[in-house]
């Protein structure tokens, strides 16, 4: 008997080591950052960039993500795809205008997490709140986890409808435009943040 529960006894030690360190992780704001890409709908290829994060805060209890708080820096938008002299700062600046995200009225934008699902080790589902330009939707995204004994690394990518937040410039769903004029729906979104674990 002691045999054949062998294997369950592994199996649990297994995934009671792969909780999530307990407490408030903060995120380390130099090491961390938001990648966008959006593309447009025919022909030549979208723009890609980078935002940052003014702060945030994950909050894991009994070895789940349960809460969290995250600011990001609207303002601190930029283009990757582009040099700064050949058209870059151009539409950095474009980005920020009312076409798009309007960050002389919404200078941050915030994300609040509800709860996640732990789907397999180091595999969760993290549902929250997405505040952009006054408008708040929920979102619901996997991510990957891995934890070091100083630090939890969040990783993900996913999409989200940009129009859901009133960013319809060039929209083919909103406008009727020329196909060769419209810009995707869908912007891309990769995570890649480290945080500092609570003392």
């Amino acid at each position: 008997m002691k045999h054949a529960l062998f294997p369950f006894a592994l199996l649990v030690t297994f995934f009671a080591h792969a909780q999530l360190t307990d407490g408030s992780h903060t995120l380390s704001l130099p090491e961390s950052l938001i990648t966008w890409k959006v593309d447009y709908s025919i022909g030549t290829k979208g723009h890609e960039g980078t935002l940052k994060l003014s702060s945030g805060t994950m909050l894991v209890k009994d070895g789940l993500i349960q809460g969290g708080s995250f600011i990001i820096d609207m303002n601190s938008v930029r283009v990757t795809d582009m040099k700064p002299d050949d058209g870059g700062k151009d539409l950095e600046e474009h980005l920020r205008s009312a076409d798009f995200l309007t960050t002389s009225e919404f200078p941050q934008g915030h994300f609040t997490v509800l709860n996640s699902v732990r789907e397999s080790p180091n595999k969760y589902t993290i549902s929250g709140y997405l505040i952009l330009k006054g408008i708040s939707n929920t979102i619901t995204f996997p991510a990957t986890i891995t934890e070091t004994k100083t630090t939890l690394t969040v990783k993900s990518q996913f999409a989200i409808n940009r129009t859901l937040w009133g960013i319809n410039y060039q929209s083919g769903s909103i406008f009727n435009l020329m196909k060769d004029e419209v810009i995707s729906d869908n912007m891309n979104v990769t995570l890649n943040f480290l945080f500092k674990k609570a003392q």
